[in-house]
């Protein structure tokens, strides 16, 4: 692939991670407060004005308003281009992971790579085309992970405003992953499950949950209370995307450095704040980048 079509490719991820971003606002505001996250329109919700599509481009609009209302003149909170511009970063960093040699779908077995080569060399060198399979298994692994970090980090936003995390902000990771465990087993043709056995692939389902159960439990026993909010659920829904291997690594990667950072949360507020959920976010997020 050229340098050149390789960069535009980026850009267009990333464009696509802020557009992801700004939804997850809509989210983060009106699923706990119960409201709908289609209708009414986006407004400002200090004057109830409709927002027009050119103030409401996700991280430039909120620049050019200079962080206020165009009609009341209200502040509007930083939070929001922050959360599109981290989410572009996350989705565009889980494209570029996804492309590197060796990486494997999330929910395959941990060791025993799905693709063998990248689908680009030395940037502005000119590599093999990809296999259909190859583009598919960077297509599911991105779309896999980039739903798992997006919905944690709303998960984790929601938290840090101490509201209840809402069930149904899991349901696109439940469907997502019910998907891969018990429809892609029976069709082989495309070649992104690691097992064609749909008998295997439910026991994998089953194991998975099975290691969210493990974690949630230790969580429960040295954490208490802390692990009701939204940690037990994200991490059973996230199971199911990672499989069993990657869920105790991410689960109790979490637990520990949510445990080391309240310690040091002495010393260091900040990081005494951070939920578990949260902890929880940054573990997923370099198995990402990194398996």
């Amino acid at each position: 692939m050229s340098q050149g079509l390789w960069i535009f490719l980026l850009v267009w991820i990333f464009a696509l991670g802020a557009v992801i971003g700004s939804f997850l606002n809509v989210v983060i505001y009106r699923l706990p407060r119960g409201r709908s996250i289609i209708y009414p329109p986006s407004h400002c919700p200090s004057c109830d004005q409709p927002i027009a599509w050119y103030d409401n481009i996700p991280i430039v609009s909120w620049f050019l308003l200079r962080g206020k209302c165009r009609h009341c003149r209200q502040p509007i909170s930083v939070r929001y281009p922050l959360i599109e511009a981290t989410t572009a970063v996350l989705v565009t960093a889980v494209f570029w992971a996804s492309c590197l040699p060796g990486r494997q779908l999330p929910h395959s077995a941990p060791f025993g790579p799905l693709w063998t080569a990248s689908i680009f060399g030395h940037l502005g060198e000119t590599t093999a085309t990809p296999s259909q399979l190859g583009w598919l298994a960077i297509a599911l692994r991105t779309v896999e992970y980039s739903l798992l970090l997006c919905t944690l980090l709303a998960s984790t936003v929601i938290v840090g405003e101490r509201q209840a995390v809402p069930a149904r902000i899991f349901l696109p990771m439940w469907i997502l992953g019910l998907v891969i465990w018990l429809i892609l087993p029976w069709l082989p043709e495309f070649g992104l499950q690691q097992t064609a056995d749909p008998i295997e692939a439910a026991f994998g389902a089953g194991a998975s949950l099975a290691a969210a159960a493990l974690v949630v439990f230790l969580a429960a026993w040295f954490l208490g209370t802390d692990v009701r909010r939204g940690f037990a659920p994200a991490l059973y829904s996230a199971s199911l995307l990672l499989g069993a291997p990657r869920t105790l690594v991410v689960g109790t990667g979490a637990l520990f450095a949510y445990t080391v950072g309240r310690i040091l949360g002495h010393w260091f507020a900040g990081l005494g704040r951070i939920p578990l959920v949260g902890w929880l976010l940054a573990a997923c997020a370099l198995v990402a980048w990194l398996w």
